[in-house]
């Protein structure tokens, strides 16, 4: 006879009891639902590069959505964007940055070399060290997408008020912030 396989727990089985037993009212309780059913369609169109896909499609294809995020990644790196100090873009911090093994990063880094967007050249600091450098290329490239993002978050957001932009402004960054609090301590919340 076939054992029956465990069954996996459903999204969410029990956490509305959960948040009850918290002490969360019934309307925060379908908010908090909402809200995470909502974060985890946008984290898999994130995932599948659905988002950057359409921009860059919108754009002619130039590059796939993994070299634009390299290329991304690449201007953080020199500007010191998000978590960093300006710095030089080598293979290993564009591994590091995007959180992909050196070899990886060094293929993609070849790719973008190859269609022309990106350059090795020799970091001032070490002779012997090679960085990455965007070419005029790349910056035509990221300058069209900002336009074109801009463009679709225009849409997007026509019919919101500046009261309701600066409301979810607001609470994005604080969500965020605790997120990035929680991952910084290691955080593993009690067990309801």
């Amino acid at each position: 006879m076939t054992e029956v396989p465990p069954r996996i727990p459903v999204l969410h089985d029990g956490v509305a009891e959960r948040l009850a037993r918290a002490g969360r009212s019934s309307a925060a309780i379908e908010a908090l639902l909402a809200a995470d059913q909502g974060l985890l369609v946008w984290r898999r169109m994130l995932i599948k590069g659905e988002l950057v896909a359409d921009v860059l499609a919108a754009l002619g294809g130039a590059v796939e959505v993994a070299e634009f995020g390299a290329l991304a990644a690449v201007g953080r790196i020199i500007h010191g964007l998000d978590r960093r100090a300006p710095g030089e873009a080598t293979v290993g911090a564009l591994a590091q940055e995007m959180g992909i093994d050196p070899s990886r990063a060094s293929r993609l880094a070849g790719q973008l070399i190859a269609k022309g967007f990106l350059r090795r050249d020799v970091a001032q600091s070490d002779a012997r060290k090679a960085i990455l450098v965007p070419t005029a290329a790349a910056v035509a490239l990221m300058s069209a997408f900002r336009d074109r993002k801009w463009d679709r978050y225009e849409e997007i957001f026509a019919d919101w008020s500046d009261d309701d932009l600066v409301v979810f402004a607001r609470l994005l960054a604080r969500y965020l912030a605790a997120e990035r609090g929680a991952v910084a301590r290691g955080a593993t919340p009690p067990a309801a």
